[in-house]
């Protein structure tokens, strides 16, 4: 998360057709900042991260 959060903005600023997909570990309290940042989040590997990245996307709406 830290890394893709210090390098995905300028990323998609210089290529806007590419997107960023989450393929790794998620922790819950990161849920809000992923639904932000990533296009798709395949690593989705318990319930309490599935409930908080959907409050996530219920409280900032899709980011697609």
């Amino acid at each position: 998360m830290q890394e893709a959060k210090a390098k995905w903005p300028q990323l998609r600023q210089d290529y806007p057709g590419v997107s960023l997909h989450l393929i790794g570990p998620l922790q819950s309290n990161k849920a809000k900042e992923a639904v932000l940042l990533f296009d798709a989040i395949h690593s989705i590997d318990r319930p309490k991260i599935a409930e908080a990245v959907a409050e996530a996307i219920a409280q900032t709406g899709p980011q697609t």
